[in-house]
């Protein structure tokens, strides 16, 4: 073999075992695959600050018993129907800023919503597509609300942060995913400073776009 040659299969070697080695490192080598990304693991909530009064109203930390379904657990059937695991995330973290803990529940209800839905078994084709797209645009309008009360940079934050908690299994970010994959071609009409001051008030009982 000419030495040019040779010096080229070395070089291709070489950038295949960098390849393989980045992927080893990046989803680990000889692991089941799941076809998604690894979901981003909740730590433990640091309660460092947080009043007594705060900690005790908490439902119980559900652990692995709370990722085993889609739905989770709500042990105290919180009226807004969060998990107890999302609803301690937005109560530690905004015990002291209800505007934000308001708009946060708001949006993660619909969230919860969406991949329960998406995920039920009783539903047609027609009526996941129905109630993906109704999902959608409270989401939207939701994430419109949160833009506009704390600003654009908060919102996003806001909002993914809120999504970590929510989607913390493989089987719920299958369920987003599918839930995301019925909203193909749907377009949701921006809300005008008028509409979202009324949409986004804290006494609004509705997200209807008027």
């Amino acid at each position: 073999m000419e030495p040019k040659k040779i010096i080229s299969n070395i070089l291709m070697v070489t950038v295949a075992l960098v390849f393989i080695g980045a992927i080893c490192l990046t989803t680990g080598c000889g692991k089941k695959e799941t076809g998604v990304v690894a979901p981003v693991q909740n730590s433990v909530l640091d309660l460092t600050g947080v009043p007594p009064e705060i900690i005790a109203s908490l439902p119980p930390d559900p652990g692995e018993k709370g990722k085993e379904t889609i739905e989770g657990v709500n042990a105290n059937n919180d009226p807004a129907g969060l998990r107890d695991d999302v609803e301690r995330y937005i109560i530690v973290n905004y015990y002291n800023q209800p505007k934000v803990q308001e708009a946060v529940t708001r949006y993660a209800q619909v969230m919860q919503n969406a991949i329960r839905d998406i995920s039920n078994q009783k539903y047609s084709k027609a009526q996941m597509k129905a109630t993906a797209v109704e999902n959608g645009r409270e989401s939207f309008v939701l994430g419109e609300c949160i833009g506009y009360t704390f600003g654009t940079d908060d919102k996003w934050k806001i909002r993914d942060a809120i999504q970590d908690v929510i989607f913390n299994t493989d089987a719920r970010i299958i369920a987003y995913l599918a839930y995301d994959e019925q909203l193909g071609g749907e377009y949701y009409r921006g809300l005008s400073n008028h509409e979202l001051t009324k949409v986004c008030d804290s006494t609004a009982t509705s997200t209807q776009q008027q």
